[in-house]
C-alpha cells in the first residue's frame, strides 16, 4: 500500500490495472491533473444535489447531479466551462463536422449532440427525420399503411396505437379496395373518405344502393350488416330513409337502441316500456357508501363484510366492442384485491352478458366469476 500521488493523502495499492500500476485513487487523475478527496461526502463542497437533493446520482459540477446538470445547461442556468479548451468548441474541433454549429454541445468524434444522436439512429438501420417524411423511422404506418393519420409510436399511426392499447389491434380488419388501407369498419372509412375522394364516394354510394336492394331479400338487418361489413344501425337507418314504417314493421325489424329521431323512428308517438332500476344505498363496515343496483348485490356485500374479505364495488371499467363494432364499457360488480378477482352478480345471464364477460376476459386476462341464484344460496344468502 502507498499514498495516492495526487496529494490527497488516501492510500492506494500498486496492483496493475490494464497493465499499468494503479498510482491514483479512482477519479484523481482527470486529464493529468491532481484531484481532491471528498472524505465520505457526496462531493468536496456539497452534501447533496442543490436542485433535487439526491445523493444517488453522481455529482457532476457546481453542486448539480448528472440529471440536473443537463437541464441546467439547456435552460442556460449554467454555462459550458471552456477554460480548459481555450475558448474553442472542443479540443480538436472549432465546430461540428456535420452541421457546422457551435450552439449545441460537443459530443464525440467531432459531432454535436444532435448529429451524434442521428448517427446512432443510422447505425441501427433507422431513417432520420427529414422534411416530407411521415416519421423518423417509417414512411407510413407499418400496420395499416396510412400517412394521413399522424405517427404515434413504433411506426404505428395514432389509430393503430390506440387500438393496440385497447386490446382491439388486428381484430376484424378488412382492406379498402380503393386505397388498400386496413380498417376495422369499412363503411366508416368510406363515409369519411367520400367527403374528399371521388372514388371513395362512388363506392360509398354503391354500398348504400346495395343495402337498399337487400331490403327485398330474406336477409335480416344483422345478416346484411355482416355481409356489407357495416353497422346494423346504419342498415336500419338507410331502410328507414327509403321505406315506410309499415314496410319495416312488416319485415319484423326493430332497433334495440335507436339512433333515428323524429317520425322516422318506429317508436315515435308511443309510450316506451322500460324497466327503471332503483338504486339501493349501502354502507359497509368501514363506513364507505355505495349505490347498488339489486338486493342481491347488497346481501353479497354484507356477506363479504361478515367474512372480513376486502372488496370494492365497480372500481374498474373495461372497454370492448360488440359484434357490430360499437364500443361498450363493462363494470364488474365486485373486485377482491387479495385474490385479484372480479365477482359478477347475475339474476338472468343473457347471451349478451356472456359475450361481455368472455370478451373482457379474453382481452384483459381477467379472473371473473359469475354468481347466480344457486351460487348465492350455496354460500348461505337468503334471497
Amino acid at each position: 500500500m502507498s499514498k495516492c500521488i495526487c496529494g490527497c493523502g488516501q492510500e492506494t495499492d500498486l496492483s496493475t490495472r490494464g497493465g499499468k500500476p494503479n498510482k491514483y485513487v479512482h477519479g484523481h487523475n482527470r486529464r493529468g491533473l491532481g484531484g481532491f478527496s471528498a472524505h465520505g461526502r457526496w462531493s468536496v463542497k456539497y452534501d447533496c444535489c442543490i436542485v433535487c437533493g439526491t445523493t444517488e446520482k453522481k455529482h457532476t459540477r457546481d453542486g448539480y447531479c448528472s440529471n440536473c446538470v443537463r437541464r441546467a445547461l439547456r435552460s442556460g442556468e449554467i454555462e459550458i466551462k471552456r477554460d480548459l479548451l481555450d475558448g474553442r468548441w472542443s479540443r480538436e474541433y472549432d465546430c461540428c463536422v456535420e452541421c457546422g454549429r457551435t450552439d449545441i454541445r460537443y459530443s464525440s468524434n467531432g459531432r454535436c449532440e444532435l448529429c451524434n444522436a442521428k448517427k446512432h439512429v443510422r447505425d441501427r438501420g433507422g431513417v432520420n427525420r427529414v422534411e416530407g417524411k411521415w416519421s423518423m423511422h417509417a414512411e407510413k404506418c407499418v400496420h395499416c399503411g396510412t400517412t394521413e393519420v399522424p405517427h404515434s409510436a413504433r411506426g404505428l399511426c395514432e389509430v393503430c396505437h390506440r387500438r393496440e392499447r385497447e386490446g382491439t389491434f388486428g381484430l376484424n380488419e378488412i382492406e379498402c379496395p380503393i386505397c388498400n388501407t386496413l380498417v376495422s369498419r369499412l363503411d366508416q372509412h368510406l363515409a369519411l373518405k367520400s367527403k374528399t375522394c371521388e372514388k371513395h364516394n362512388v363506392l360509398y354510394n354503391k354500398s348504400t344502393e346495395e343495402i337498399i336492394y337487400l331490403f327485398s331479400t330474406d336477409l335480416t338487418s344483422g345478416d346484411v350488416s355482416i355481409k356489407m361489413n357495416t353497422a346494423k344501425g346504419k342498415v336500419l337507418k338507410i331502410w328507414h330513409e327509403n321505406f315506410s314504417n309499415e314496410d319495416i314493421t312488416d319485415r319484423g325489424e326493430r332497433i334495440r337502441v335507436s339512433k333515428i329521431s323524429g317520425e322516422n323512428n318506429y317508436l315515435y308517438g308511443t309510450v316506451p316500456h322500460t324497466n327503471i332500476t332503483k338504486l339501493l344505498p349501502f354502507e359497509d363496515a368501514s363506513g364507505r357508501f355505495f349505490m347498488m343496483r339489486s338486493s342481491w348485490e347488497v346481501k353479497y356485500a354484507q356477506y363479504l363484510d361478515g367474512k372480513s374479505i376486502k372488496w370494492d364495488f365497480e372500481p374498474h371499467k373495461f372497454k370492448y366492442y360488440d359484434e357490430y363494432g360499437y364500443a361498450h364499457y363493462y363494470f364488474p360488480d365486485f373486485y377482491l384485491p387479495e385474490e385479484n378477482a372480479y365477482i359478477e352478480i347475475k339474476g338472468y345471464y343473457s347471451d349478451f352478458s356472456k359475450y361481455k364477460v368472455e370478451e373482457c376476459t379474453r382481452l384483459y386476462n381477467l379472473n371473473i366469476k359469475v354468481l347466480q341464484k344457486d351460487d348465492l344460496l350455496a354460500i348461505g344468502l337468503d334471497i
